[in-house]
């Protein structure tokens, strides 16, 4: 019996051809898209800038990041309240009496809002001896940049809050920790205590009640839930 072999026709040829064509460009118009969003997705490295230099009658221009921009202090206003201005002159953007509870610490520069654009977020520290935080935002919207204001007061399971917060961002996460407080006049460990205080003659464990300056309870760390505005473990 004679074999016969089936060949694919001229048609065929050119239709496989065609869909092997198309595959090929689908893949690469994928990767090339992917690789043109890797490069303008910014950085979720925050940007730290010290701006605890800054006083009233004085600017700070910071550069070298990508939000390059002027804050100063008017003339005639108190260190400890009063408002702060801010100008990027690349974005046309000028925003004069923002409000202050303290003097401004210091500038995170990163994405807060997850919109593929650098944001900034202002540290206010309070003067007195609890050093509360402020926390002022200068989120994108469009061409500009509206101003938001983070709540920090805390859920009524928190104990012993008494200031002293340190704010740190971690990727686009905003964390806050703070040492805690007790009143109690019972004997209890010095969670507070380091290997320094031992040098000094401090024991590790104490009697009387906290003072704001010096705390014995744990150190608590917190982050902001974006979506619910709170503090959250």
């Amino acid at each position: 019996m004679t074999k016969i072999e089936k060949y694919p026709s001229s048609s065929a040829k050119k239709l496989g051809l065609l869909m092997i064509l198309s595959t090929v460009s689908a893949g690469m118009f994928f990767l090339i898209n992917h690789v043109q969003n890797q490069k303008t997705k910014p950085t979720q490295i925050p940007i730290k800038v010290d701006l605890s230099a800054l006083h009233p009658g004085s600017s700070l221009h910071v550069t070298n990041t990508p939000r390059e921009m002027i804050i100063s202090i008017p003339d005639g206003e108190a260190h400890s309240i009063g408002t702060f201005e801010v100008t990027m002159e690349s974005h046309h953007y000028h925003e004069s009496g923002i409000p202050r509870d303290g003097s401004v610490e210091s500038a995170w520069i990163s994405d807060l809002n997850d919109d593929g654009i650098e944001d900034v977020m202002f540290v206010i520290r309070s003067s007195g001896s609890g050093s509360y935080a402020e926390l002022t935002l200068l989120l994108s919207q469009g061409k500009g940049f509206v101003i938001d204001q983070i709540l920090m007061s805390l859920d009524a399971s928190v104990q012993g809050y008494m200031g002293h917060d340190t704010i740190t961002l971690v990727g686009n996460k905003i964390y806050r920790s703070f040492p805690t407080y007790s009143d109690s006049k019972e004997w209890r460990l010095d969670r507070q205590w380091e290997i320094q205080d031992g040098l000094e003659g401090k024991i590790p464990v104490k009697k009387a009640p906290d003072s704001n300056s010096n705390p014995s309870g744990s150190t608590m760390r917190l982050w902001y839930d974006n979506k619910e505005k709170a503090w959250k473990p």
